[in-house]
């Protein structure tokens, strides 16, 4: 009980202090490990069978779990902040998501298809590869 109405006191003073804006106590950290297994490809596979209910149509829901799956995909770009091309072809793609979402018409439909398309078969990802040598001691 006392651990609980400690943690309570805690967060609300961080809650007052914030404005009310709700905040974690411990600062979230995200690495790409090998145990997450999370990156671009999976975002990348979860767009591709979106892609298919997005054909049958428009569908809100369907269009904001493509934007979030999106925004996940850019967010998991290796070195995104350096590579000016991935962030136009996500921006050209949110731009075509936003206006598929305003209109609902068959035009913005291609657009935001030619746009996902471009956004999962450009952007520019590198990948560090190397050859371990050993050579033994004399």
């Amino acid at each position: 009980m006392i651990i609980w109405f400690a943690w309570w006191i805690v967060y609300t003073i961080f809650y007052l202090v914030n404005n009310g804006a709700k905040t974690a106590l411990i600062s979230r950290a995200v690495a790409e490990t090998q145990i997450r297994r999370v990156d671009f490809t999976t975002y990348s596979n979860k767009i591709q069978a979106l892609k298919v209910k997005l054909d049958l149509g428009y569908s809100p829901e369907v269009v904001n779990e493509l934007s979030l799956l999106v925004d996940g995909a850019y967010d998991h770009m290796p070195d995104r902040a350096d590579l000016f091309k991935n962030k136009q072809l996500y921006d050209a793609l949110k731009d075509a998501i936003a206006q598929y979402n305003l209109k609902r018409e068959i035009i913005d439909r291609g657009i935001l298809q030619s746009a996902l398309r471009n956004f999962l078969e450009q952007p520019k990802i590198y990948v560090i590869k190397s050859q371990p040598q050993a050579t033994p001691p004399r």
